[in-house]
C-alpha cells in the first residue's frame, strides 16, 4: 500500500519575501532617475482635515508627485524628508525582517479565526500570501520606507494595493487606518464570521466588533492573545483569512469525480494514439478468466478488445496496476472526443451517484444529465439512441492481460452488466438502463476491492463531462490525463505539472501539421482556458514569453486549489453516501412504498408528485422511473431508506 501523498507545508516566510522582492524591484524600475527625490512624510496630528493633507514630493523648482500619506506618526528617529534611493536601500536591507513579520500575522490570524480542520489548506492557499497587508511603517525602518514608497504613486502592481485606500475618521479625535481591506471581503460576514472566536479570546470582543460594523464604522487592529503572549492582529488580515477560509468551504460544496491515476491507464490514454491498430482477431477462448494477476507477475501485454472480438489495441506492459488511462485513450482512438466525453459522463456517476464503490445502476437519463444536457435534448430520440449505443459499446470493451510467456491470466469486461432495463419503443426494445460494475484494472485505483479507498485516484470536477466534445475536442483527454499526471507529481512532492509544448499538444491530442499550427495552438489554449473555467486547473503560465505556445516552450500548469485540498490536504466534503435502497424501476417504488406501510396516495404526498405518478410506475414493474419520480427522490424530505 503506498503511503497517501503529501506536499510540503507552504513556506511562508519564503513566500512573502518573494511577494517583496517583485514589489521592491517594480518600485526600483519605476521610480528610476528619481533616487535623489526626496519623501516628505508629515506627521499627522490635529483634527481629520490635517489628516487628509496633500502631501507633496518636489525635485529642486518642481513639482514631482504627489498622493495621502495616511498613517499614524512617523517612525521616532528617523530623519526627514527621505530620499527616494534611501528609502530603496531600506526596503532591500529589511525585506527578510518584512516576510517574516508578514508570515507570523498570517500564521497567528489563522490560528486565531480559521476552522482547525482547515487550517492547513488555509495556509496553502496563495490568496493568504497575495493579499496580506504589508507590515504597519511603525514596525520597522524599512516599513515605513516601503509605505512612504507606496504612498508616493497613483499605481501599484497587480495584487499590491496603495495604503491611502481606506482611511475612516471615527470622529475628531479617533482615526482608524484600515489599510489595504479586500475588496471581495464584505465588512459585515467577516465581522459575523469572526465573532465566536473574538469572544472565546476576550469576551465582548466580538460583539463589540459586530456593534461597530452595524453602526457604519470600521474595526481597527487588536492586541489579542495568543499561547501566553499577546500578538498583533490586523483587521485587514482577519479579512484575508475569512476569504481564504471561504475558499476552502466552496470548494467542499463542489462535487467531483474520481479518477484513476494508475500509470496503465496513462500509457493507453496518452501513448497509444500512434499504434495503428492491430487488425487482428482474438483467438483466445471467450470465456472470463478469474485467474489472478499479483506482483509476482509479469505483465507482457494487455489487449483491448473490441465486439467482435477484434483486437483493438496490444500494449507492451510491465505495470499492472490500473488500466483506466489505457481505455481512456482507446477509446478515444475509436470513438473520438464523443467517446471520451460518455466515458468521463460514467466516472462521474460511479464516482458521485455510485458513491466511488465499482458499482452503479446506470440509468439512460441520468447520464444525459451528466454530460450537461438539458430536459429537451435528453428527450431527443436521436441523442438517446446514440448515447445508450455508446455506452453498450463500453460495456462490450474487454480487457485481456497475458503474463510473461504469453499465458493469458485474465480476461475480463471494462464494465462487466449485471442486469439491464429495457422497454419497449412501439415494436422494438429500447435500452433505459444497466447495472454495471467497473473493472478494478480501471478503478483499482480509485476503490480497492476490499472496499478501502484506493492508492492512486486524482479528483476532477464533474463539470467536465459536461463540456461540448464539437467545441473543445481535446478537453476531455486532456482533462483526464493532466488530472493523472498531477497525482504523479504529488509523489515527488510537486504542485503543478511541467511540460513541453510539443509534448502538451500530443497530450492533448492535436495533430501536427505546419500549415496548421495556428489552429493547434489557439485549440489548445482555448482547451486550457476552459479547463481553468470549470475549475480544474487554477492557472498555467509559459516559462519564457518568447517561447509561449511553441514546441520547445515549457508550459506549467497548476491544478485548482480545492482539489489539493481532497487530494493531498486531507479535507474531504462530507458526502451523503448513495442510498441502495433506492428505487430504481417500478416494482422496487412498490416495495419501497408497502415497506412503509403507505398507500398509492400517501407516497404521493411525501413525494410531492401525483398519485398518478405512482400507478403508472408500479403498473410497469421492470421500467425505470420516470424522471419526475427520480427527481422526487433526489429531493425528497424523507429518506427513501428510511
Amino acid at each position: 500500500m503506498k503511503p497517501k501523498p503529501v506536499l510540503p507545508e507552504v513556506d511562508l516566510p519564503a513566500a512573502f519575501r518573494a511577494r517583496l522582492v517583485r514589489l521592491h524591484a517594480w518600485l526600483r524600475d519605476r521610480l528610476a532617475g528619481d533616487h535623489e527625490l526626496l519623501l516628505a512624510i508629515p506627521s499627522i496630528t490635529g483634527d481629520s482635515t490635517s489628516a487628509l493633507e496633500r502631501m507633496r514630493v518636489e525635485r529642486t523648482g518642481r513639482p514631482h508627485l504627489s498622493s495621502y500619506w495616511l498613517s499614524g506618526p512617523p517612525m521616532t528617529g528617523l530623519t526627514l524628508p527621505l530620499p527616494v534611493g534611501t528609502a530603496l536601500q531600506l526596503v532591500e536591507d529589511g525585506i527578510d525582517v518584512l516576510a517574516a513579520t508578514m508570515s507570523d500575522q498570517a500564521v497567528y490570524t489563522v490560528a486565531l479565526f480559521a476552522d482547525k480542520k482547515l487550517k492547513h489548506a488555509v495556509l496553502a492557499r496563495p490568496l493568504l500570501v497575495d493579499q496580506w497587508p504589508r507590515p504597519r511603517r511603525e514596525h520597522s525602518a524599512a516599513a515605513f520606507a516601503l509605505h512612504g514608497l507606496t504612498a508616493l504613486l497613483s499605481d501599484l502592481p497587480p495584487g499590491e494595493m496603495l495604503p491611502d485606500r481606506m482611511e475612516t475618521v471615527y470622529d475628531e479625535t479617533q482615526r482608524a487606518v484600515w489599510l489595504y481591506w479586500p475588496v471581495d471581503a464584505a465588512l459585515g460576514e467577516v465581522a459575523r464570521w469572526a465573532r465566536r472566536a473574538l469572544n472565546a479570546l476576550a469576551p465582548g470582543t466580538g460583539d463589540s466588533l459586530v456593534d461597530t460594523v452595524a453602526r457604519g464604522l470600521v474595526p481597527a487592529d487588536w492586541m489579542l492573545p495568543l499561547d501566553n503572549r499577546e500578538v498583533l492582529v490586523l483587521a485587514a488580515g482577519m479579512a484575508v483569512v475569512y476569504l481564504a477560509e471561504n475558499g476552502v468551504r466552496v470548494g467542499l460544496n463542489r462535487r467531483s469525480m474520481a479518477i484513476d491515476a494508475g500509470s496503465t491507464h496513462h500509457d493507453m490514454l496518452g501513448g497509444i494514439r500512434d499504434v495503428p491498430q492491430d487488425g487482428k482477431r482474438h483467438r483466445a477462448k471467450p470465456a472470463t478468466l478469474q485467474a489472478k494477476v499479483d506482483e509476482n507477475d509479469q505483465i507482457e501485454r494487455i489487449e483491448l478488445i473490441a465486439p467482435g472480438q477484434k483486437i483493438q489495441l496490444t500494449l507492451r506492459f510491465t505495470d499492472y496496476e490500473a488500466m483506466h488511462d489505457t481505455a481512456v485513450e482507446a477509446l478515444r482512438r475509436m470513438r473520438g472526443p464523443e467517446g471520451l466525453r460518455h466515458w468521463a459522463a460514467l466516472l462521474r456517476l460511479f464516482s458521485v451517484e455510485g458513491g466511488r464503490m465499482g458499482t452503479y445502476r446506470w440509468i439512460l437519463d441520468e447520464h444525459l444529465l451528466a454530460m450537461g444536457y438539458d430536459e429537451r435534448r435528453r428527450r431527443d430520440p436521436e441523442i438517446r439512441t446514440n448515447a445508450a449505443r455508446m455506452v453498450e459499446f463500453l460495456a462490450a470493451l474487454e480487457l485481456a492481460i497475458y503474463t510473461k510467456g504469453g499465458e493469458l491470466r485474465e480476461r475480463r469486461r471494462l464494465l462487466l452488466e449485471t442486469g439491464r432495463f429495457e422497454r419497449l419503443d412501439g415494436s422494438q426494445w429500447k435500452l433505459d438502463g444497466i447495472e454495471f460494475q467497473m473493472n478494478q484494472r480501471v478503478y483499482g485505483g480509485v476503490r480497492a476491492s476490499t472496499g478501502e479507498l484506493g492508492h492512486q485516484w486524482m479528483p476532477a470536477p464533474v463539470e467536465l463531462a459536461q463540456i461540448d466534445h464539437v467545441r473543445f475536442p481535446h478537453a476531455h483527454a486532456l482533462g483526464m490525463l493532466l488530472a493523472i499526471r498531477f497525482r504523479w507529481r504529488f509523489d515527488e512532492h510537486a504542485d503543478h505539472v511541467a511540460i513541453s509544448g510539443s509534448k502538451l499538444l500530443d497530450l492533448a491530442g492535436g495533430k501536427r501539421n505546419s500549415r496548421r499550427d495556428g489552429r493547434n495552438w489557439t485549440a489548445l489554449r482555448k482547451t486550457l482556458d476552459q479547463l481553468v473555467k470549470i475549475g480544474q486547473l487554477q492557472h498555467y503560465t509559459w516559462s519564457e514569453e518568447a517561447t509561449a505556445w511553441t514546441l520547445g516552450g515549457v508550459c506549467r500548469i497548476y491544478t485548482a486549489q480545492w482539489l489539493l485540498d481532497r487530494a493531498v490536504r486531507g479535507v474531504l466534503p462530507e458526502e451523503k453516501p448513495p442510498d441502495r435502497d433506492k428505487p430504481i424501476i417500478g416494482a422496487e417504488l412498490k416495495t419501497w412504498r408497502e415497506k412503509r406501510g403507505w398507500s398509492q396516495r400517501a407516497a404521493a404526498k411525501h413525494l410531492g408528485v401525483g398519485q398518478g405518478a405512482i400507478s403508472k410506475a408500479e403498473n410497469k414493474p421492470e421500467e425505470p422511473l420516470g424522471h419526475k419520480l427520480r427527481a422526487a427522490f433526489a429531493t425528497a424530505s424523507v429518506s427513501p431508506s428510511g
